[in-house]
């Protein structure tokens, strides 16, 4: 008699049948041989439903003795993954002071390709990452730019002016009965600022005070990921292939759009085993995906059942007690 091969998934599937092993992506996987027409390959349906009972809160207790398999086929599945990577350019410059620059390695600070040559690196993975990529040819010597080659700015804490409020009197310029001058200001309401010695304005900290800095330019490239998963799984709920692993088939390339540096297809084939049985003449779906058992519903036990019940009776209860007073 022609069999046909279907792979279903458990941590311990015990089949009277002769068994093949294969080496896949989600591990170890048994092989179980299942006929064609009504017959099942003894304890190959009941390991399912075993399977399920034992993953599953609010299942009947009795599924496995009184559920009826009515059909158990193989459905090969396939799931698409579409990856891009988009990018973002910012023309931008470093700037350091002139000293800074002659003690440190600046081009370790940046990729290793020229920033008209970008586009040739492509990164190995869909990750959100930021590079630095460097025009060497634009190194110059120039007027700082934060203090515009002054090699001072102003003062931050005084704005300018050389001198704070006085933090005793705040700013009366006497104590605090208004009988005699503040002792910390002298009666002048203010104090010199402490930050630039009432000077006004503090060393340029980019230049250190030479008016002159060191700059290059260079592009700052922002890539950005994103996926999107379909699924060809006629007969299988499409949420159940997408949350599976899958064994990898394919990876295409597609065309790029405008922004995108990267953009790649990959198929994996999902490996399904589908289970339909009947309880008190209800029919259900049991779907064994890897190491996995789902279904969208199953015979419920009665704890299950009076659940929703009982929260709705005890919530009824606290609204009453609330309502009267009592708590």
């Amino acid at each position: 008699m022609s069999a046909d091969r279907i792979t279903v998934c458990t941590h311990m599937l015990l089949c009277s049948t002769e068994c093949c092993y294969s080496e896949m992506a989600a591990g170890t996987q048994t092989a179980v041989e299942v006929e064609e027409g009504d017959g099942f390959v003894d304890g190959a349906e009941t390991e399912i439903l075993e399977n399920y009972l034992e993953n599953h809160w609010g299942v009947v207790g009795d599924l496995v003795e009184e559920a009826t398999p009515t059909g158990l086929e193989a459905v090969d599945c396939h799931k698409h993954i579409t990856r891009s990577l988009t990018v973002d350019d910012e023309e931008m410059f470093i700037e350091l002071s002139t000293q800074e620059a002659q003690n440190m390695d600046v081009g370790s600070e940046f990729m290793d390709v020229h920033a008209d040559e970008r586009d040739s690196f492509v990164p190995d993975e869909f990750e959100p990452i930021e590079l630095d990529f460097p025009r060497p040819e634009t190194e110059r010597i120039d007027a700082c730019t934060e203090c515009h080659g002054n090699g001072r700015n102003q003062c931050g804490s005084c704005g300018g002016s050389g001198a704070n409020q006085c933090g005793r009197c705040g700013g009366s310029g006497t104590n605090s009965d208004r009988s005699a001058s503040c002792s910390q200001c002298g009666g002048t309401g203010s104090i010199v600022c402490g930050s630039c010695s009432g000077n006004g304005s503090v060393v340029c900290d980019t230049c250190e005070a030479t008016g002159e800095s060191y700059k290059m330019d260079f592009v700052r490239r922002v890539y950005d990921p994103a996926e999107t998963v379909t699924v060809d799984a006629e007969g299988v709920p499409d949420k159940f292939v997408e949350q599976a692993t899958g064994i990898e088939l394919s990876t295409d390339r597609n065309q790029l759009a405008t922004d995108e540096i990267r953009n790649e297809t990959e198929v994996r084939e999902v490996p399904v085993a589908v289970l339909e049985y009947t309880y008190d003449g209800d029919e259900y779906t049991i779907y064994q995906i890897e190491e996995d058992t789902k279904a969208t519903a199953h015979p419920q036990s009665t704890a299950r059942k009076i659940l929703p019940i009982a929260v709705v009776g005890v919530g009824a209860v606290v609204v009453a007690l609330w309502y009267v007073g009592i708590i």
